[in-house]
């Protein structure tokens, strides 16, 4: 039997001391993360949670040694206990890996895989249980599940890093590449292992990797907390711009409206660096829709509506504006106007484009419509631009409709 050093004694007390550190801490993740966290993360927590149980009833069974307990029905206990959590734990680390990309839950059958690690765990824990199979015992049970977790734990790290290269969060980063010194760490232990045979020349020195092992552990736990607090700041900050999102669009178009319209209009062109002499604001209004929408019903309507704006989108540059006013009403800021000849083109292609529509679900519709136009006169002003082309729309709508009309106050188009 070989004699306990004093530092093996130390790893089992430290063993101990950590794992009850890491319990606390990796439930508490769990239960943070059952709440917010994405499924790979709480595939993980649990994971931990696992290996806390592995670390704790690991240092059990190290401290049965060191009383000269070895063929106490708690030693098996211990044992037993420390190869499920052991084996349990990497196969969580895999299953929230698997999950990274769908973000969705595993559907397997888990009762089944835990029901071979619990049958395996008991046949290793009965295997080679006699005080002389020290040696035999220890290559067995811990070499063997080393080997496991340097693979599971190895592979889980690099994958995590590929997936994560480009996020800009630091929780992501830090975890990994804990993740990848822990499982590297585990190769110290094979080594151990089949150290034993020569002599254990290699096993007094244990304890000091079991430290940076559980150092590892705790730099995981800790990255993953700033990793759960960052997704859950992101969650809150996408709902937000969601809600700002909301405020600003129309529902049934995604066009803006008019809200973001007068809020936002003039940013958006100083932004974009657009010259005021190069903008033309279009109030488009649909000739007919009314009896379009009566006749055929809102649904259809509705459609239409969709269709125009994918029709005026079509047109539309990056820098160009689109707004739904409400109803069959449309704004199109034209941006890269060169003269009054390009702005009539424009106006008239998109008159064009919107009288080309010719059914919907099926139902002949005869569509037009009527533009107004404005310009801006050095200064960008999108209230009064609205008004003025609103203006001449009712101009062309008075002329027959499927028209366009300049606001008259507009005499400088030749630039």
């Amino acid at each position: 039997m070989m004699t306990i050093e004093p530092l093996f004694a130390f790893l089992a007390v430290t063993i101990l001391s950590v794992s009850l550190i890491m319990f606390f801490a990796s439930g508490l993740l769990y239960a943070l993360n059952s709440q917010m966290g994405y499924f790979y993360q709480k595939y993980w927590a649990m994971a931990w949670f696992l290996m806390a149980g592995y670390t704790f009833f690991g240092g059990l069974t190290m401290i049965l040694r060191i009383q000269g307990i070895n063929e106490h029905w708690s030693l098996l206990v211990c044992t037993g206990f420390s190869q499920f959590f052991g084996y349990s734990g990497p196969i969580l680390l895999l299953a929230g890996c698997l999950t990274m990309k769908s973000e969705h839950k595993i559907n397997f059958h888990w009762w089944f895989v835990f029901t071979i690690i619990i049958i395996f765990s008991v046949g290793v824990t009965f295997s080679f249980n006699s005080p002389e199979q020290w040696q035999e015992r220890y290559i067995l049970r811990v070499g063997l599940r080393s080997v496991f977790c340097l693979i599971i734990s190895s592979w889980v790290a690099i994958k995590t890093i590929q997936f994560f290269k480009d996020d800009s969060k630091s929780g992501p980063k830090i975890f990994s590449y804990a993740m990848l010194t822990y499982g590297l760490s585990w190769s110290v232990y094979i080594i151990a292992s089949i150290d034993l045979l020569f002599g254990g020349l290699f096993y007094r020195y244990l304890a000091i990797f079991g430290i940076i092992e559980f150092a590892c552990q705790v730099v995981l736990i800790y990255g993953f907390t700033i990793w759960a607090i960052q997704n859950e700041k992101e969650k809150v900050d996408n709902a937000q711009q969601k809600l700002e999102e909301m405020a600003w669009l129309d529902s049934l178009t995604g066009l803006y409206n008019r809200r973001w319209l007068d809020c936002h209009a003039e940013q958006w062109l100083q932004n974009n660096n657009i010259s005021v002499n190069s903008v033309a604001v279009m109030f488009i209004d649909l000739d007919g829709f009314k009896q379009i929408n009566d006749r055929f019903g809102h649904k259809v309507g509705d459609e239409l509506l969709q269709k125009v704006t994918y029709v005026l989108k079509e047109e539309a540059s990056n820098t160009d504006i689109l707004c739904r006013l409400g109803g069959d009403e449309f704004i199109y800021v034209y941006t890269s106007s060169s003269s009054y000849d390009d702005i009539k083109n424009k106006a008239n292609k998109l008159r064009s484009n919107i009288r080309s529509i010719k059914d919907i679900a099926n139902n002949p519709i005869k569509l037009s419509c009527s533009i107004g136009i404005s310009c801006p006169d050095n200064v960008f002003n999108i209230e009064a631009l609205t008004i003025a082309s609103d203006k001449a729309m009712y101009v062309a709508k008075n002329k027959g409709k499927n028209t366009i009309e300049f606001a008259t106050y507009e005499t400088n188009y030749n630039r």
